[in-house]
């Protein structure tokens, strides 16, 4: 399902030494900066989207600029609600998040799938 939490060589939990690279960096980096950015922030207040905004993620994008970082607002939208609740976990928050967004995605992939496909999907 594509979650993953790296662990150093000295037992680090959200680090991983990548071949070529001099130090250890956040494993995956994406979720654990989406962690950061929700926990380390204060309340941002709503947002009103014009349709534009909605289908296109941006007014920039609504004008034919290029578009900010899709994954990460995903990232960020999704961990509003997860944040509160990894952290009352008992786990690291960087393994509860692994496990939040394992439930999470296969959520969204059952979401599209018919439920009487006539063949096992492998999740």
């Amino acid at each position: 399902l594509g979650q993953h939490i790296g662990i150093s060589s000295a037992g680090e939990i959200g680090k991983v030494q990548r071949e070529g690279m001099k130090n250890v960096s956040a494993s995956c980096g994406a979720c654990i900066g989406g962690y950061h950015a929700i926990k380390d922030s204060p309340p941002a207040q709503p947002e009103k989207k014009s349709m534009l905004q909605r289908l296109f993620g941006s007014a920039e994008a609504a004008k034919g600029e290029p578009i900010g970082d899709r994954q990460m607002e995903t990232i960020l939208d999704m961990f509003k609600t997860a944040v509160p609740v990894v952290d009352q976990e008992e786990a690291h928050p960087y393994v509860a998040l692994s496990y939040w967004m394992q439930k999470k995605i296969k959520s969204e992939v059952l979401g599209i799938v018919a439920p009487d496909q006539p063949f096992p999907i492998a999740l």
